[in-house]
């Protein structure tokens, strides 16, 4: 039980982070941007705005996720293979499921949920609209944690609801 765990955390915390870089390059780098601003050209956020994207955006992330699940697998394999079943890793990475049950699917919604004190370690729906607006596009990369955020400087807090414009800017 306790390599399940084990594993769905290293899991999380390494397909966050790697995630979280990603989007971040998305940003800045323009050669990636040229991609990524297809997603956030969206003037409002509904629920399909996540299935906003570029194919090539589409294919970074998917080659992303697999790099870094064979990675940690094959860590995993190499330290505990007498210890795995099949269910303990290919089963559903469980910290990753909740959240996205819970909060992540809100993210591209009109609707403001901020976590208050808890943006301090999880990224909250309204964290994510702050980084869609157009005032506030340089904040707020994390999927699943902000710590990776705070890290890079780059952590906003959704204090109070605050009228946002969404598309992208002239400038």
């Amino acid at each position: 039980f306790w390599i399940a765990i084990l594993f769905s955390t290293a899991l999380l915390l390494a397909d966050d982070f790697s995630r979280f870089a990603l989007h971040l390059c998305m940003h800045k780098f323009d050669c990636l941007w040229s991609f990524h601003k297809t997603h956030h050209s969206a003037t409002v956020l509904t629920p399909f705005t996540v299935f906003r994207v570029h194919p090539v955006e589409s294919i970074l992330y998917f080659t992303r996720s697999l790099v870094v699940f064979g990675f940690v697998t094959g860590i995993f394999v190499w330290l505990f293979s007498q210890h795995l079943t099949g269910l303990k890793i290919l089963g559903v990475d469980m910290f990753g499921f909740l959240f996205n049950f819970a909060a992540a699917n809100l993210r591209h919604s009109p609707i403001w949920i901020s976590f208050g004190r808890i943006e301090r370690f999880f990224v909250s729906p309204a964290q994510h609209q702050l980084h869609h607006s157009i005032d506030h596009p340089d904040v707020n990369f994390g999927s699943v944690l902000s710590i990776w955020d705070a890290l890079f400087g780059t952590r906003l807090y959704a204090s109070e609801r605050l009228e946002l414009r969404f598309g992208i800017s002239e400038n």
